[in-house]
């Protein structure tokens, strides 16, 4: 009797921990029309919307990456703790930075640019849009 209920329990555990690695293949045999079989359902149904969420996830960060590296403006995107997300190919040549060093670095870490910093603690005092523009300039033997 135990192991009519422990085995099935066992097995949605084991799929449990697969999802949360990311494998969304895994399924659940619903073979019972109890609570326990009601549960696997459930769980499969969670495991098919969670697997269209991620899919929808990267599609869209796919277009963005795809719309930020085909524009000839620098664009850097950071998250809440100042810490850079993304940059395209242009800010990077701007500010001589290299994407796969910069990503996860706090943007004034990144830049060194005193401007940049102040323009983005402006927008984010004022949680709204702002508008501005930071020029740079290189010494002689740069341009």
């Amino acid at each position: 009797m135990a192991n009519r209920i422990t085995k099935p329990l066992r097995e949605m555990a084991e799929v449990a921990d697969a999802i949360a690695s990311g494998d969304y293949d895994q399924r659940v045999r619903v073979d019972r029309h109890d609570e326990i079989g009601s549960l696997a359902a459930t769980l499969n149904r969670m495991n098919n919307q969670l697997r269209d969420q991620v899919e929808t996830i990267t599609d869209d960060r796919n277009k963005m990456a795809a719309i930020f590296s085909g524009m000839v403006e620098g664009v850097i995107a950071i998250d809440r703790n100042e810490r850079i997300v993304h940059i395209n190919i242009a800010a990077e040549r701007i500010l001589s930075l290299s994407g796969e060093e910069c990503v996860g670095m706090r943007i004034w870490e990144a830049t060194r640019v005193r401007e940049v910093s102040e323009a983005l603690n402006a927008a984010m005092r004022d949680e709204r849009v702002t508008i501005g523009e930071v020029r740079l300039t290189r010494p002689q033997s740069e341009q």
